[in-house]
């Protein structure tokens, strides 16, 4: 990951995070997307429909530092992430577009998720281990993952960080005979799906829309 990407984040009276390298906040990067997401809902800033919330509609018991940090940027719903007072090199907000994304980009994983256990004919509860592979797999937060709805709540316990999974395997078949035989074994077996020809990919990705 980059230094100074925002890669988790906790809401109390007031919005925390930590940073990869714990440099000042210059970003945030996909696990950090995650978490905030998680954060805003659980918090009561966001709606499960993705919704960011007003100042106005939390009500005058809400902590203040919180409901400060909601406003607008070019005419849309936003939340300041970071300050340049809390050392950042510029400001750095979480608009209600960057939700959106996030939205579909989690629908999209959600629904591909469910499409491969259909194909295999398994449900998650029959899933032993998921292997999560690159930065984001590395420092994503299983329990957030699943508050969201990225990931069935079934693997929140059976989930395995590896790392740079392509860098290792790339080394594990140039140094082992074996290794390599038995990626050809795995690549002989592997199926590739083509999840937008298919009439199920469509109704799954919109029921897989809502943070929940």
């Amino acid at each position: 990951g980059i230094a100074g990407a925002i890669n988790q984040v906790w809401i109390t009276e007031e919005l925390n995070y930590t940073t990869i390298g714990d440099q000042p906040a210059r970003g945030i990067c996909g696990s950090g997307v995650v978490s905030l997401t998680a954060q805003l809902l659980k918090a009561g800033l966001m709606e499960t429909s993705g919704r960011l919330k007003s100042s106005d509609e939390l009500g005058d018991d809400y902590p203040l530092k919180l409901k400060q940090r909601l406003c607008q940027l070019d005419g849309k719903s936003a939340l300041l992430v970071a300050a340049q007072a809390e050392g950042t090199a510029e400001d750095l907000y979480f608009t209600q577009q960057d939700i959106r994304e996030t939205q579909l980009a989690k629908a999209a994983i959600a629904a591909g998720v469910r499409i491969l256990l259909k194909e295999m004919g398994i449900t998650a509860a029959e899933v032993k281990t998921l292997y999560l592979a690159g930065g984001f797999g590395n420092y994503i937060d299983p329990h957030e993952a699943v508050q969201i709805g990225l990931l069935p709540k079934e693997l929140e316990e059976r989930v395995v960080p590896i790392g740079n999974g392509a860098g290792t395997g790339a080394k594990m078949v140039l140094l082992s005979r074996k290794c390599l035989q038995k990626s050809r074994q795995i690549q002989a077996k592997a199926t590739y799906l083509e999840l937008s020809t298919r009439s199920d990919f469509q109704t799954l990705f919109v029921d897989s829309l809502e943070f929940r």
